[in-house]
């Protein structure tokens, strides 16, 4: 792995919670990603990250940041004529499945990167009239760190 690579966290952690959504989901809902067509209802997860915690890793002699607070956010998007009644129970849906959301992720689904919750942040709600979507943000603080065994793998 590419050095550079092991920095792309926001790649890593939608990646890896996009696959567990699929996997875990008890509501029929397209999940977005990079070949979804913009369909309601749908859920977008994203990967906001924030500040460095001050955790440090050595790496070739050096101190590199490994750790990040962060805001994963859960949007899920309804048409309000098509299936807006749906709104509701799929946010629902999400905070209840996304309560267990760091034990589900290992060296097998996020080999080089861990995610710890820290709280639920809340949520935002938004209205698109033009297109007539009700849109609701499920913001879930976490901590996004890159394991001590992946420094091992990395090549420049």
């Amino acid at each position: 792995m590419k050095l550079k690579e092991l920095f792309q966290l926001e790649d890593a952690i939608e990646g890896a919670v996009t696959t567990w959504w699929r996997l875990a989901r008890e509501v029929q809902v397209d999940i977005l990603d990079s070949n979804a067509q913009l369909v309601t209802p749908r859920l977008e997860v994203i990967m906001q990250l924030g500040a460095a915690t001050g955790h440090y890793a050595i790496y070739k002699g050096k101190a590199v940041h490994d750790a990040w607070d962060g805001i994963l956010i859960f949007r899920v998007v309804t048409n309000r004529k098509k299936n807006g009644e749906l709104h509701k129970s799929v946010i629902g849906c999400v905070r209840y499945l996304v309560q267990p959301i760091a034990g589900k992720f290992n060296l097998t689904n996020l080999p080089y990167h861990t995610l710890s919750v820290v709280s639920e942040a809340g949520t935002i709600l938004k209205v698109e009239d033009e297109l007539g979507q009700d849109i609701s943000e499920l913001h879930i603080k976490v901590k996004v760190s890159i394991r001590s065994d992946a420094w091992a793998s990395v090549d420049c």
